[in-house]
């Protein structure tokens, strides 16, 4: 059997968390539609393409194809105006000759990749940003193509104009799989008829490629991670205070000999240094190695700790069977899918947290020991084997509706 599947909302590799979803993502169609071709619709769509956006996910899967969405958001207004005109008249006329047109119109399924998209928008640009990294999905869906939005974020909404332009879209999807229950309700919410929920889809990644990652550098002192991320200006400088006298603690109480921040996604780099840098101390130090997401979770499995600001950074952690303390960042992302997995008490508000407190639950984490990881490891065994089957069922559902 052959046909064609399509990826959109394709982050670059440089965010790690998001090149872990793309991969499982297309592990997960080449299980569901053997023999098919697998085409991705990077998000940043005014970026040149280069195949080093993709270098980990094209060196597992060498054999996917980049697809450029010619419609997208302009380098002006007048510009973006004119692409959003273009991108309502496409949706009402016949396919025309492009490769993006002919693919998206007779390809078998179009997903869009789980993550951050149908959530609070705050600004104009921002709705805009929505709609043009759905459009492959509105486009599909309105020449009959079948399409899903996998293991994804929803809500939840505080404006009228994000709800609205969410609601417009998901409405129009043949499927909507969240990732977790608070998006589940938020779908309903929205009038969403068909709806599904299921783990964040890299609680599928075999554990095997995490043991057989490398090779990299591992400190020879014990360490733990830190991981930030910007989100809210000055308040991330409040943020960055209080962690860097929780680091300050751990190293001062011979918890970890060693801080390494390491540097997940690209877009947090700055920052990073920024916190290094502040810190002053030459325990605390910054990793920049470009890992692969595999490789990332062998670095975090050799940790005593990882705390983070970034989801996919605790879900790794996890996975590699290190104990990690994470914050409620980006709405209730994190919350949702520590709520799934039922460890709620691994999480922190942002970014006023209370450094005695994580101070405390940091020493009852690792007094747990063995037992305490166990505990992890048994509930996201009981994740995994839930995303499995939710993943065949909606490959079984999508099938139905062929």
């Amino acid at each position: 059997m052959s046909g064609t599947v399509v990826v959109s909302n394709v982050f670059p590799d440089d965010n790690k968390g998001g090149s872990a979803i793309t991969q499982q993502t297309i592990d997960w169609l080449k299980r569901s539609y053997p023999g098919h071709d697998v085409h991705l619709i990077p998000v940043e769509q005014n970026r040149d393409y280069d195949e080093m956006q993709y270098r980990f996910t094209l060196r597992r899967h060498p054999d996917v194809r980049v697809l450029r969405c010619p419609v997208r958001a302009g380098r002006s207004s007048l510009g973006t105006a004119r692409e959003l005109a273009r991108s309502l008249w496409w949706l009402w006329m016949p396919p025309g000759h492009s490769e993006f047109e002919g693919t998206l119109s007779r390809a078998e399924l179009v997903v869009g990749k789980g993550g951050y998209v149908f959530v609070e928008r705050e600004t104009l640009g921002g709705l805009l940003s929505l709609w043009f990294t759905a459009y492959p999905l509105v486009y599909a869906a309105s020449k009959g193509t079948r399409t899903v939005v996998l293991c994804a974020t929803i809500g939840p909404f505080r404006r009228a104009g994000s709800r609205l332009l969410s609601r417009w879209i998901l409405r129009r999807i043949d499927l909507v799989v969240t990732r977790d229950p608070i998006s589940t309700a938020e779908a309903k919410k929205l009038g969403c008829t068909s709806v599904m929920e299921c783990p964040d889809i890299t609680f599928t990644l075999d554990p095997e490629r995490i043991q057989g990652a490398g090779p990299f550098a591992i400190p020879e002192e014990t360490y733990a991670v830190m991981v930030v991320s910007a989100e809210r200006g000055r308040r991330d400088d409040e943020f960055l205070d209080r962690l860097r006298t929780l680091a300050g603690l751990l190293l001062d109480e011979k918890t970890v000999e060693r801080v390494v921040v390491v540097v997940q996604s690209t877009e947090d780099a700055q920052l990073s240094a920024r916190f290094v840098e502040r810190c002053g101390d030459p325990r605390i130090t910054l990793m920049t190695e470009d890992l692969a997401p595999e490789e990332l979770m062998g670095f975090y499995a050799a940790a005593e700790l990882v705390i983070t600001k970034r989801l996919h950074a605790g879900l790794f952690s996890m996975m590699a069977g290190t104990p990690v303390l994470m914050f409620s960042t980006d709405g209730l992302k994190s919350d949702g899918i520590l709520r799934q997995i039922e460890l709620t008490d691994r999480l922190l508000p942002y970014p006023d947290f209370s450094v005695d407190e994580a101070h405390r639950r940091i020493r009852e984490i690792l007094e747990g020991g063995e037992a305490e990881v166990e505990r992890v490891r048994e509930t996201l065994g009981r994740g995994r084997r839930e995303a499995e089957r939710v993943l065949d069922e909606v490959a079984a559902a999508l099938r139905v509706t062929a």
